[in-house]
């Protein structure tokens, strides 16, 4: 039975790294954004854009509420990693377009590896204006995992 739900439902995909930097609810609606970005057909102002209503999204995230998945979008629009535009040809359809900033998404991605080089104190002799790979850095940090954290917790439960 439990093989049917691991192999059978549709995936969404999570990136530890830009969950961390962003955040669980809007990685996971970014990432699944980009799945739809990478199968539209829709052009508009030079860039693939896409179009859900809330409800929509809702039935994509069945595990968030319709106003989670607001909250996380405007979180989204906010820090400039989506834009929004409303292309629909009555004007009475509030329907919202989405496109991915991925110029912005990779200056995300450049600066939290610049800010973990300085914070571990990483020497490296690759090229810089590259953005290098951001996992081989991952491996050299000293820092700790937040799951070791609560290593000693109350088994009252128990």
């Amino acid at each position: 039975m439990n093989g049917n739900l691991i192999l059978d439902d549709k995936p969404l995909l999570i990136i530890p790294t830009l969950a961390a930097m962003i955040g669980l609810n809007e990685s996971i609606i970014l990432q699944q954004l980009h799945y739809w970005l990478q199968r539209t057909n829709n052009i508009r102002e030079d860039r693939k854009w896409v179009y859900f209503t809330y409800d929509e999204l809702g039935e994509q995230f069945p595990f968030f509420s319709n106003s989670t998945i607001r909250r996380a979008i405007s979180k989204l629009e906010n820090s400039g990693l989506l834009s929004s535009n409303n292309f629909n040809r009555m004007k009475i359809d509030r329907t919202k377009w989405y496109s991915i900033n991925y110029e912005r998404v990779n200056e995300l991605y450049c600066d939290e590896e610049t800010q973990t080089e300085n914070d571990v104190s990483l020497i490296d002799n690759e090229d810089e204006s590259n953005c290098p790979n951001r996992a081989d850095n991952v491996l050299k940090s000293d820092r700790h995992s937040v799951q070791n954290e609560q290593s000693m917790c109350s088994n009252w439960t128990d």
